[in-house]
């Protein structure tokens, strides 16, 4: 009976990848490591479709997501504690009396220990012992539903890898993880050839990924968070496309405001687009300030990076063109017709660059806003004129041009 259990649980399995049912898992680096503290929301680029749930949690990247099938739901379950040495509890809920099989593998998708239990209505709990460290995901399906867990092991056990079962719970898992189990498994609907775009939030940090899984093996995706603070205190979105680490939003540094005819090729200027005053209260108030950032000029550009940044020069943009591709543009510029004009055919956003149509200042006007952005480069031409790239609502490339340095354009840092 155990083997036929064992059998069906292979062969579900089996059915699991064919049906691109991709569990995702998560890990932070850098200047936040706290993984269950992070929201993330993932953005099915294809279809729109978005979910959000906590760090620790693995997502589900399902082709029949969002297609009801009666009596089928994720069921409740919890991991704890999680990261542990030698030994982790697992406990399952169950409504009425069913089989439930558990699988843990590793991250590769081989079998490290499995099991099959005939469990009477209840909470249940497990506990799994594993002689190697690292990081595995645990699948547990039951006939009503299933769920997916990472699970890292950070010292091994002396023994075998075994699940064991533990009988039936007299309480509750502790508050720290009752929370985990209501929220376990998220789904977001996906078919080969999409684009799944990551918002990853922690206290004022903000990290963009983009992911497109070439097959039905799990992955563990990496969350990079880097201070990008500005001298006015605000901490920026970054993205990391290839191995360079972008602003994945516009520079807002704005330590004054300029006057609509206040412009200069020699000494620093700051314009918001549309705004001709001079009280920086008021402009930092702006829906075009808080959307598109601010308008700078040559002078003012090359000083306004946050520390650790830096204004990317020409050769750097190229770079980035390079590992975009022909169509850089399209994969820059954010889709929709919120921030740029309609129809907006050509833009995907898949790098997490969300390039947005702020328009420049020409040094006496504002122009094109929701037609175009130009971006300033630290590479100058001459002594008047400085290189820049531009996005355009009608082209799918990376432009570049030499514009006057008194022209005021948008900023996206590098980091150094």
């Amino acid at each position: 009976m155990r083997k036929a259990f064992l059998i069906l649980a292979w062969a579900w399995l089996s059915a699991m990848a064919g049906a691109q049912n991709i569990p995702v898992t998560f890990i932070c680096t850098g200047e936040f490591q706290v993984i269950d503290s992070v929201q993330i929301t993932a953005t099915n680029l294809t279809t729109n479709q978005s979910v959000t749930f906590r760090g620790h949690e693995t997502l589900i990247l399902n082709a029949q997501a969002g297609v009801e099938e009666p009596g089928v739901h994720f069921l409740k379950s919890v991991l704890y504690p999680n990261p542990s040495a030698e030994k982790f509890f697992m406990d399952v809920s169950l409504s009425g009396p069913e089989p439930v099989d558990l699988l843990i593998t590793d991250l590769n998708g081989r079998k490290v220990a499995d099991g099959s239990f005939d469990l009477s209505p209840g909470m249940h709990r497990f506990a799994i012992t594993l002689s190697q460290c690292g990081t595995f995901l645990i699948a547990v399906r039951q006939e009503s539903g299933l769920a997916y867990h990472k699970l890292v092991n950070s010292a091994p056990f002396n023994g075998d890898n075994r699940i064991s079962y533990q009988g039936v719970s007299a309480s509750n898992p502790s508050p720290e993880y009752s929370l985990k189990m209501e929220a376990s498994s998220p789904v977001l609907g996906f078919n080969w050839g999409d684009i799944v775009h990551y918002s990853c939030q922690a206290e004022d940090f903000r990290t963009i990924l983009c992911d497109a899984p070439q097959n039905s093996n799990p992955r563990q995706l990496e969350i990079g968070f880097h201070t990008c603070r500005d001298r006015d205190g605000q901490n920026y979105a970054v993205v990391k496309i290839g191995n360079q680490v972008w602003m994945a939003e516009n520079l807002r540094y704005l330590p004054a405001v300029h006057s609509l005819l206040d412009n200069s090729s020699e000494y620093p200027r700051y314009h918001v687009y549309g705004y001709v005053g001079t009280e920086m209260a008021e402009a930092k108030g702006l829906k075009n300030y808080l959307d598109y950032g601010v308008l700078y000029n040559f002078p003012a550009a090359r000083i306004s990076c946050p520390v650790g940044w830096h204004l990317p020069t020409r050769g750097e943009y190229d770079v980035l063109n390079t590992i975009l591709g022909f169509l850089a543009g399209v994969k820059m510029k954010e889709p929709g017709t919120i921030h740029w004009n309609n129809p907006n055919p050509y833009a995907t956003n898949e790098s997490g660059f969300t390039g947005r149509a702020g328009g420049y200042y020409s040094g006496y006007e504002y122009f094109d806003l929701g037609y175009m952005t130009y971006f300033w480069t630290a590479t100058e031409d001459d002594e008047w004129s400085s290189w820049c790239k531009s996005l355009w609502v009608i082209n799918m490339g990376l432009e570049e041009g030499c514009n006057l340095n008194r022209g005021g354009f948008s900023v996206r840092c590098l980091k150094n």
